[in-house]
């Protein structure tokens, strides 16, 4: 890992998106869960893989990284670095923007249950709400983030 190959916008994003799903396992630094895509140009855009401990799964046996002052994978914690130049707006705009088809893919997987739908569908919504709230944005996001590293 190369901090400075990493595609930082790519990485923003991806923390954004764990932290939507309530996903804390995971690192870009070890690679836990995560692999780096090396473009011809030289960045590192993360991947994403394995999601069975995030809350959205939500599978009997997920726990969050013990490390972290959350109890339950339900619990979001954000795990995004802090770096200069982030479009904190942006970013959070981009995920706003889709909040729609989110919300309709919950609605139309094959498989997933009444009950799974709504659960999925209530738990989606509270991360929107963060969105919607700039004070709560600020400090469940914002002021969560960790530095970059070296």
């Amino acid at each position: 890992f190369d901090p400075a190959r990493l595609d930082l916008d790519a990485a923003d994003q991806m923390a954004l998106f764990n932290f939507m799903v309530g996903n804390t396992d995971w690192s870009i630094e070890n690679q836990d869960n995560v692999f780096l895509l090396r473009f011809p140009d030289g960045r590192d855009v993360p991947v994403i893989y394995d999601l069975d401990m995030s809350g959205l799964v939500n599978a009997h046996y997920a726990r969050p990284a013990p490390e972290l002052p959350i109890s339950k994978v339900k619990h979001r914690y954000y795990l995004g670095y802090c770096h200069a130049g982030t479009d904190w707006d942006a970013l959070f705009a981009k995920f706003s923007g889709m909040e729609e088809d989110i919300m309709k893919m919950i609605i139309e997987t094959p498989g997933l249950g009444r009950g799974d739908r709504r659960e999925s569908g209530v738990y989606l919504d509270s991360f929107f709400d963060t969105l919607d709230s700039e004070q709560t944005r600020q400090t469940r996001i914002i002021e969560r983030c960790r530095p970059m590293p070296q």
